[in-house]
């Protein structure tokens, strides 16, 4: 089989098979169809039994590539036929690709891509094959031709061995494509590009579009020089990741840039057209920016312009917003203002609420329900409670620029009110923190205190004091219920019988306080750690029987065979305030980590440790100390048992729950 050899450098060849999106490399494929004459590209996906991509074609119906034309066309990047004659011969369309570099970038889907082409010559229709692979960019197979009886032309390009499972399916992809060609299918109506299905149809999706003449000037060599440039918006009916593309003079898209402004609500694309453009692509220097005076120029000229395109656009979308909300009963006042107090009112209100709309999409999505009770929620906070509205107001608006950059970035990642429910969560836990502390030290609440009744309950609410990672618990249970959850987690591959009680040495069955699970990826299957916590009482000091007590447990764990040859680890932890001499002792030994007083290995491995709720509340607190610092929030004792006392009231001795009534001077 004969090769084509590229004359090119391998490595300039890796560069031209790299892009920044997927669906841009298939965009390649779709313009050389249209640059072929063909009416219609059809990209297909050719899935697997679990709807994931395994191959992709891209057939068009265009004129084929004459046999002849193939080592030029391949084997070279440039003199092609297309910089000589700036229009196709049948549908006299302009050209987009002019080097053949845009084949390349199929190799940035896969390791192997086929032409199949189809062209007449002297009425006949002759059909051929090129193929080539990414380990190897610098050749290309050429099969022989062979004739066909069908006078069917154009081509197919299968790209398959797919280097990853790559998302080019779905209504965000198609958007894509449709924004890569809308000016171009704006152009030419008659050409069609059918995506996975689907006819790309951008008139269907585009709200409204501006163009504007651009003038950018730019100094070099001690001159002044101008550059004459257009810029089109296009504004979308759905959300868009908003792009600056660069296209050439005759609006051909030749690479994205971010287009450097903050515009919510506004989803566009921007296109900037200029000769200079294509000259850039053609040297591969588009990525240049601020290191090429003149493109740096363009570019600040056209993000000048698309911040004032968002100014008079804001001020339109504000007014339609405001309509809109009236006309749906929507908006909390009614009539006309008939003083100057009501419509500087309503001037401040509208203000108000249309920055609200804007910065968080989630209200438009909440319903017309959700949105008429937060118009008047904000109306009667304007009118209740001015103070309070200052207060938002100053914190809000008048951040440092820093800041507001960050506040206006996390809220392009997540909701507001995502961001502070996590921001109530670590406060509350800090005032937990400091409840508990009053609870387990302070002398009149800690002697009232009972674990089983009133610290449990807390607790088993709040499994993050004992780590993040146990999600699964259980409180008070026998270790029979223990199994018996044990054996859920083990599911169907489980061979534990948990309705035989597991007897603990001097009982017939063991009680436990907490039981707290996970699980944990291993190299044979799922691994199960559970943490069992012995509770004491404040006022209870831990001493050598509780030790004993604990370490039953274990045992009862360890030796009992439905636990033996199990993928699972244990951990018991003894808790209380504080512990005696002589289990301090023995927590406290050089030889072991500090709390450390027994390891099993066989048959199941396990721990006991001995801690106070000094060192739980100190590890708790070294957690949370950096998103403290960031908060700036101190958890007082007045904030700590208000905390508990709306929290968990029912659980509280008598005395803390009527101190968190009356607030200590």
């Amino acid at each position: 089989m004969p090769k084509i050899e590229v004359h090119v450098q391998p490595d300039h060849l890796s560069v031209l098979a790299r892009t920044k999106k997927p669906t841009l490399a298939v965009a390649e494929l779709v313009w050389n169809g249209l640059d072929a004459d063909a009416d219609e590209v059809r990209v297909r996906f050719i899935r697997n039994s679990m709807e994931g991509i395994e191959a992709i074609t891209v057939e068009d119906d265009g004129n084929g590539l004459p046999y002849d034309d193939a080592k030029p066309a391949f084997g070279n990047l440039g003199g092609s036929p297309k910089t000589k004659a700036p229009r196709t011969e049948r549908r006299r369309r302009l050209y987009h690709g002019r080097y053949g570099k845009g084949r390349f970038r199929a190799f940035h889907l896969g390791k192997t891509v086929d032409w199949r082409t189809r062209y007449l010559q002297d009425h006949q229709c002759l059909e051929y094959h090129i193929t080539g692979h990414r380990s190897n960019l610098k050749y290309f197979d050429l099969s022989d031709r062979k004739q066909l009886t069908t006078k069917k032309t154009g081509t197919v390009v299968t790209i398959t061995d797919l280097i990853k499972q790559w998302r080019l399916d779905g209504p965000k992809a198609e958007q894509e494509i449709a924004e890569h060609f809308a000016l171009y299918l704006r152009q030419y109506q008659g050409a069609r590009i059918i995506y996975d299905g689907k006819t790309i149809d951008p008139e269907a999706l585009i709200e409204s579009s501006a163009t504007y003449p651009l003038t950018a000037t730019y100094t070099e060599d001690g001159s002044e020089h101008k550059l004459e440039a257009t810029l089109s918006v296009i504004e979308w009916k759905q959300d868009v990741e908003r792009v600056l593309c660069l296209c050439d003079d005759e609006g051909f898209a030749l690479e994205e840039v971010p287009p450097l402004i903050k515009a919510p609500r506004l989803n566009f694309t921007a296109y900037l057209k200029c000769a200079l453009l294509r000259e850039l692509a053609d040297d591969n220097a588009l990525g240049l920016g601020e290191l090429h005076p003149p493109l740096k120029a363009l570019l600040d000229e056209a993000r000048a312009q698309l911040r004032e395109h968002y100014r008079k656009r804001r001020t339109q979308i504000s007014a339609n917003t405001l309509e809109h909300w009236k006309d749906c009963n929507l908006y909390p006042y009614s009539g006309h203002a008939k003083t100057m107090t009501e419509r500087t009112e309503r001037q401040v209100f509208d203000l108000l609420a249309i920055n609200l709309y804007e910065y968080l999409p989630e209200m438009e999505e909440a319903g017309e329900r959700n949105i008429r009770f937060s118009l008047r929620l904000l109306k009667e906070a304007m009118r209740t409670d001015p103070s309070s509205l200052h207060r938002i107001l100053e914190d809000v608006l008048d951040l440092p620029h820093q800041a507001q950059e960050e506040l206006a970035g996390l809220l392009e990642r997540t909701s507001l009110a995502g961001m502070i429910s996590a921001c109530k969560m670590i406060v509350d836990r800090m005032d937990l923190l400091a409840g508990l502390e009053e609870l387990l030290f302070h002398k009149p609440y800690k002697e009232q205190l009972l674990e089983r009744k009133q610290l449990h309950p807390i607790l088993a609410e709040n499994t993050w004091l004992f780590g993040e990672h146990f999600h699964l618990t259980s409180s008070d249970k026998s270790l029979t219920t223990v199994l018996r959850k044990y054996k859920q987690l083990l599911g169907d591959e489980g061979e534990i019988d948990v309705y035989d009680p597991v007897q603990v040495e001097g009982q017939s069955s063991g009680i436990v306080d907490l039981v707290l699970g996970r699980q944990a990826p291993c190299a044979r299957g799922t691994q199960h750690d559970f943490l069992v916590v012995e509770l004491k009482r404040p006022r209870h000091s831990l001493n050598d029987e509780d030790a004993t007590q604990i370490r039953r447990y274990a045992r009862a764990v360890i030796k009992d065979e439905r636990f033996r040859e199990t993928e699972s680890r244990w951990t018991f932890w003894l808790l209380g305030n504080d512990m005696t001499d002589g289990i301090k002792m023995e927590a406290h030994n050089s030889d072991r980590p500090r709390g450390l007083i027994q390891t099993y290995t066989t048959p199941t491995r396990a721990e006991i440790w001995v801690k106070t709720w000094g060192e739980v509340i100190d590890e708790c607190r070294g957690r949370l100390q950096t998103y403290q610092e960031h908060l700036q929030h101190e958890a007082d004792r007045d904030r700590a048992l208000e905390h508990l006392r709306q929290a968990y009231e029912r659980y509280l001795p008598a005395a803390a729950a009527e101190a968190s009534r009356t607030p200590q001077g």
